[in-house]
């Protein structure tokens, strides 16, 4: 083997405490042995080093066998099988990996490979789209084209010696430097950062559920607008402070900018306009589509606006108070602690006295104005999250809520 053992066994134990998790409420499946990961990825990983033809190879392996796909998936998450079957299973090699280069990318396909006793096999070649997200330049989805990909191991190349360890949607880690990344929780959902955000709208769970489909789509379109500028954010790296504040009388005197203004960038008329699609289902498609551009759009100029050096105050339904803003609440004398986060492997509390001036004056502002929700970001770092637990009277943080990113 070419990758170091512990890196299956850190890959099979973070796979199994997936697993049996609550929080990510996964079905009940056989847990791959931690020999079966070892080939799977030192296999990729050989494949990685290898080109055919002078192109890299491009490819995605999902271990499933052909029995439990057919048991699993197909009733679950398909409309039907889409896949390709090989009438005799090919050896599952890196060099057999070369010679179907760029026949699957991870992305929309993946060959199925699995143990069958004899040795490891390529048996099948199965085809899926992502889950539809609420910004999707694409809003809408088709009985037809009901395919996940498999809630199963799945390694994806994306680079040399670089593979993309992911679960259905879920995206576990990264093989990357001969080590193994984990990839954290996304926070910005109702149960970590989201309840806190939403608070302002009166919305609430009933358990897992939102206690209607009229809060589900607004809870969702607005946590999908606030992700989405997240995205954005970190796409730019670039340092930044985005505070949202209940309402602008909650900020009076805590802050001086020299770039004051009055009106409205209009998001909420695009948030609404795009729940009522939401709650209408294949109704205005090209108007649907039209409005998820057009808010994408707008988000991404809100964003812009914190660029400028000061911070970008905005409301709950997210119109601008003031952009490049000096900070100047009374400084935060209080508890700050780190917030939960379900199956974290914690990183050392944050020293805020080590921090710069950007979180340190976020810090306090959150710590005056209740209902405030800081994002803070960095130009070579994370993008943190703090506000004020009132019940507590204490500011919690969470130190990364970028998607998908992996710790270093």
């Amino acid at each position: 083997m070419l990758l170091n053992p512990r890196i299956a066994a850190e890959l099979h134990r973070a796979w199994t405490d997936h697993q049996n998790n609550p929080a990510f409420g996964k079905d009940s499946r056989p847990i791959p042995l931690q020999g079966e990961f070892a080939i799977l990825i030192d296999t990729m990983f050989q494949a990685s080093l290898l080109k055919e033809e002078g192109v890299s190879i491009l490819s995605g392996v999902a271990w499933i066998s052909k029995n439990d796909f057919i048991r699993f998936e197909i009733p679950k998450y398909r409309e039907t099988e889409l896949c390709l079957y090989f009438e005799t299973p090919i050896e599952f090699t890196a060099k057999n990996l070369a010679k179907m280069n760029g026949i699957v990318n991870g992305k929309s396909g993946a060959l199925l490979a699995v143990s069958d006793g004899d040795g490891v096999v390529i048996w099948g070649i199965c085809y899926f789209a992502h889950p539809l997200k609420t910004l999707n330049e694409i809003p809408a989805g088709i009985p037809c084209a009901r395919h996940f990909s498999p809630d199963c191991p799945m390694v994806t190349i994306s680079g040399v010696g670089r593979l993309e360890i992911t679960r259905g949607s879920s995206r576990l880690g990264l093989i990357e430097n001969g080590a193994y990344l984990p990839s954290h929780v996304d926070i910005i959902t109702y149960s970590i950062v989201g309840k806190y955000i939403l608070k302002k709208f009166g919305i609430e769970t009933n358990g897992k559920s939102y206690r209607n489909n009229t809060e589900a789509n607004i809870a969702r379109t607005h946590l999908s607008c606030i992700r989405y500028m997240v995205e954005v954010l970190a796409q730019r790296k670039q340092g930044a402070t985005i505070i949202i504040v209940p309402n602008k009388e909650t900020t009076s005197g805590l802050f001086d900018t020299a770039w004051g203004i009055t009106g409205n960038i209009e998001i909420s008329i695009l948030q609404q306009q795009k729940i009522k699609y939401e709650e209408e289902k294949f109704s205005g498609m090209l108007s649907h589509l039209k409005v998820s551009e057009t808010l994408r759009n707008r988000l991404r100029s809100l964003v812009d606006l914190s660029k400028m050096d000061g911070a970008l105050l905005i409301t709950h339904d997210l119109n601008v108070i003031g952009f490049g803003v000096k900070l100047k609440a009374p400084k935060w004398s209080g508890n700050v602690c780190q917030g939960e986060i379900p199956y974290c492997i914690c990183n050392q509390p944050l020293e805020f006295s080590r921090l710069g001036t950007r979180h340190n004056s976020a810090l306090d502002f959150v710590g005056k104005v209740e209902g405030a929700i800081a994002f803070v970001s960095s130009s070579d770092g994370p993008i943190r999250v703090m506000t004020k637990d009132v019940d507590c009277e204490r500011i919690i943080y969470w130190p990364d809520c970028r998607e998908s990113k992996f710790k270093k």
